[in-house]
């Protein structure tokens, strides 16, 4: 009942702005024809949108008086439709409320509801022509789509208000040469706002996206490429926007994206001039020009085929695409997606940094990201609050070294198709899952971290194989190390206290355990330590054992490797 009276709030507040009559429309293609009337009094007018429309001709307008037309209504002629006061189209959870299969319609001024099936083939309005101007229109409660465009261009989409759509406010699919302006677009979280699926050179500018799951996203399903955003408001959804490949975003606004506020998968993307508040710019792979960015009124600095460079100590975020020899040091970010990302970069140095939460609801995603990024040193920084802390990708020969890694929601290191990196001295602590994990990692060093309060797990070995895990301290962890499917790896002198349970492993074979402090032992024999084997072992696992066969009785203090 709330969001009912809340819909009609918005109704009632954009119908001055909205408000139409039959002689102030803007744009008549094709009004050269006879004029039909709906739901009007006297002779001469229709009961029924459809009829009217079945009895018009190329170039005829209709105009619709204000009633409710439960109805799906199908425009397959070249029409002006006309409403009066916001006329509702109800589509009784039958299909589309209107479907435009003809080319030079135009539609203005109505309310439309009712769509409730097939989430993602009906909408309120499907549109499967082109070279039709949709304005002025209120679209909600369509349990499917908002406005949907499929094999379709040259539209002109303009000042609809478009809200609690279940799926997509905004749908794209294989439709070029569009034109979106000053749309109002809210699912109220319950779907996605613009989405697009093999779309390009689509125009959007002045648009409002607010409160959806994802804003926009350009990268679902097949790319969509060379679309333009100029001038929009993106604000409070849970991600902002996903962006793939050969995109250009200009002069936008992002706020308070909770989940993160541009998320780059792709490259070839122009990103100028963008405002970003309570979120930032997060960059996966792909070189992209990146400039003149703001997050929380501080600058983005972003870097491509330089080196031996300082990054001024005012920014908000950094990126670096293949860069060498920079210096980041003394930095305190607060508030962005991540605060510094490198990208095909190597021998940076990272020192002395702080990564601070302020605005309680968005988490950074990562304090430090390294892609493809070899021989660079992450040292003496203290990165809090953050979903990921520190996280290496197909990365090598990186020191990770005296870090302060608290309160991480996932991992407070991630080290995931890396080799040959040291990670050394960190103190992680209160993690939601592990606070150091390996995946798919072979020879890397974990030397002499104090890994205390993870959920699941101190150390996570994945798929890894040939690591070193050496000297660490492992204290009140939901289990102190743990191995799936991995193999070869070395696990000495480490100290496993007051955990829920010291070691586990599943499907691993071939490791190595000797010389750890285990504080549940007493005994100057051989210590089981109990797991899983079998293919696969989650589903038929075979109780086995491993022995750590000369465990410490006290712990372990630091002599020599």
């Amino acid at each position: 009942m709330c969001r009912v009276a809340a819909v009609l709030i918005i109704i009632l507040l954009i119908t001055p702005a909205l408000a139409n009559d039959e002689g102030n429309y803007a744009i008549i293609k094709n009004g050269n024809g006879r004029t039909l009337y709906v739901g009007g009094e006297g002779s001469g007018n229709y009961s029924k949108i459809q009829d009217a429309i079945d009895n018009a001709t190329d170039g005829d307008k209709i105009v619709v008086y204000p009633k409710v037309y439960k109805e799906n209504v199908v425009i397959n002629k070249s029409l002006t439709l006309i409403g009066l006061n916001f006329p509702i189209i109800d589509a009784c959870g039958k299909g589309d409320a209107m479907n435009i299969t003809a080319n030079n319609c135009y539609i203005k001024g109505f309310n439309i509801t009712g769509v409730k099936e097939n989430a993602t083939n009906h909408a309120g309005i499907k549109i499967c022509s082109s070279e039709n101007v949709i304005m002025n229109n209120i679209i909600w409660k369509c349990e499917s789509n908002g406005i949907y465009l499929k094999n379709s261009e040259r539209n002109n989409i303009s000042n609809n208000v478009i809200v609690y759509t279940r799926w997509y406010s905004i749908y794209l699919r294989n439709s070029s040469n569009n034109t979106f302006f000053n749309n109002t677009i809210s699912s109220k979280i319950s779907g996605d706002g613009i989405t697009m699926y093999s779309s390009s050179n689509n125009l959007f500018i002045k648009n409002w996206i607010y409160k959806n799951n994802v804003g926009i996203s350009t990268s679902f399903g097949k790319g969509s490429y060379y679309n333009n955003f100029t001038g929009n408001l993106v604000e409070d959804n849970i991600f902002g926007m996903f962006l793939g490949s050969k995109n250009t975003i200009i002069k936008n606004i992002f706020t308070n994206n909770y989940g993160g506020g541009l998320r780059i998968s792709g490259g070839n993307n122009v990103i100028k001039n963008n405002k970003f508040k309570n979120c930032g710019i997060m960059i996966w792979n792909g070189v992209n020009v990146i400039e003149n960015n703001t997050a929380n009124g501080k600058p983005i600095y972003s870097y491509m085929n330089e080196k031996e460079k300082t990054v001024p100590e005012d920014a908000a975020q950094i990126i670096l695409i293949n860069c060498t020899d920079f210096l980041i040091q003394n930095i305190t970010f607060s508030d962005v997606d991540c605060a510094i990302a490198l990208l095909n970069s190597s021998h940076n140095l990272i020192r002395n940094c702080t990564v601070k939460l302020t605005y309680k609801i968005n988490y950074p995603d990562m304090a430090v990201y390294l892609y493809h990024s070899n021989n660079n040193t992450i040292l003496d920084n203290d990165f809090s609050h953050t979903l990921y802390g520190i996280n290496l990708q197909n990365s090598h020969d990186n020191i990770v070294a005296n870090n302060i890694l608290e309160h991480s929601i996932f991992h407070g290191i991630g080290v995931s198709a890396s080799s040959r990196n040291l990670i050394k001295e960190n103190n992680i602590s209160i993690t939601r899952e592990e606070g150091i994990s390996l995946e798919k990692s072979e020879y890397n060093r974990i030397y002499y971290n104090r890994i205390s309060l993870s959920g699941e797990a101190g150390i996570m070995i994945e798929n890894s194989g040939r690591n070193s895990i050496f000297g660490n301290y492992l204290m009140k962890n939901g289990v102190g190390i743990y191995i799936e499917l991995s193999y070869l790896n070395i696990i000495k002198n480490n100290n496993f206290v007051d955990n829920q349970k010291d070691a586990f492993f599943g499907g691993s074979y071939l490791n190595t355990w000797f010389r750890n402090y285990w504080d549940k032992w007493r005994l100057p024999l051989p210590k089981p330590i109990f797991g899983l084997q079998g293919v696969p072992w989650s589903i038929i696992g075979i109780p086995w054992i491993q022995f750590d066969w000369m465990p410490r009785l006290f712990p372990y203090v630091g002599e020599g490797k």
